[in-house]
């Protein structure tokens, strides 16, 4: 008798435990169904209509990459980039430094004594700030994105994409935190708006875009590879800008470009635009290489006596003097 009382016991613990367990199963399973899934499409599905991304909105599209400080080509920061300018001194016969940012006698050293320009690089402080990443392969429609100022309580100061083409991509808002800006081959792209800190900019053959802010950062003093393949009709460069390098190339619809009154360099840049008609050399340039090639019926406006008017001479240029 007492034998059989345990195994009945026995029985029903296993009958109780099973259905316990049987019961904490659904439960679970009806907790997963409810939660919200993680694959962030679900929230995009807007179909026909340009929707907008922000990290308030779709935070898991973003994600922090590293710390600024582990990457080599890390936006500036201080005084902004330095532009050390090499150049050889006529009047000493000797090859001096000089840089752009701190020596406000730069220009007037150039005019004075005539110099022919070396060459120049850049160096960069260290900013504390994040890069991001942003996860454009889950999205399947038209789309503005919107980048957050921070993340996390850090700066953003640069946004990458997961992927390098992007059909969807039809307009994009940087924050005056991003220092670097970098746009290629967003083929839908038309318009594009960065603040008063970004000074790497490089944005190429994104064959829509015809709205691009104006470079308003100080510290900005050069431009390299950028502003090519894109259908600009015009572009002011400011006067920060001291060099210009392998740019504003292949241009389709670009008839007016104003350059910086303080410019000193042109190096393979305004090649194979041929709507372009007319563009003043200030007398601040003091050499230009390989550039305003296969430019139609472009007139270059130079002054006397400068190396506006000796390049365009030597290579066969359309050259009219300044009024």
């Amino acid at each position: 008798m007492r034998n059989r009382i345990i195994v009945i016991v026995a029985i029903m613990a296993v009958l109780g435990l099973s259905f316990w367990g049987i019961k904490g199963m659904l439960n679970k399973a009806k907790e997963e169904a409810d939660r919200p899934q993680d694959n962030p499409t679900d929230t995009l599905k807007n179909d026909g209509e340009v929707i907008v991304v922000t990290i308030d909105s779709h935070e898991k599209l973003f994600k922090s990459t590293a710390n600024v400080n582990d990457f080599d080509n890390r936006p500036t920061s201080g005084s902004g980039i330095e532009l050390e300018i090499v150049y050889r001194d006529e009047e000493e016969n000797e090859i001096k430094k000089k840089y752009a940012i701190e020596d406000s006698q730069l220009k007037e050293d150039y005019l004075k004594y005539h110099t022919d320009v070396v060459g120049y690089s850049e160096s960069s402080y260290e900013e504390e700030g994040v890069y991001l990443s942003f996860d454009n392969e889950s999205i399947n429609q038209e789309y503005k994105l919107v980048v957050p100022e921070e993340f996390k309580g850090r700066k953003v100061l640069y946004l990458s994409f997961v992927n390098d083409i992007d059909d969807n991509l039809v307009e994009i808002e940087y924050p005056a935190s991003c220092s670097s800006i970098s746009i290629a081959r967003c083929t839908n792209l038309k318009k594009l708006s960065f603040g008063k800190n970004a000074r790497y900019i490089n944005i190429n053959q994104c064959r829509q875009l015809t709205d691009v802010s104006e470079i308003t950062s100080q510290d900005c003093v050069s431009i390299g590879n950028t502003f090519n393949k894109i259908p600009l009709e015009k572009y002011n460069i400011p006067d920060s800008i001291l060099a210009i390098r392998g740019s504003f190339c292949d241009l389709e619809n670009t008839t007016e470009i104003n350059l910086s009154n303080n410019i000193l360099m042109i190096k393979d840049s305004f090649n194979n635009s041929q709507k372009l008609t007319k563009i003043d050399i200030p007398d601040s340039v003091s050499a230009i290489w390989n550039s305003f090639n296969n430019c139609g019926d472009l007139t270059l406006i130079v002054g006397e006596g400068t190396v506006g008017e000796k390049y365009a001479k030597e290579n066969e240029l359309n050259y009219e003097y300044r009024k």
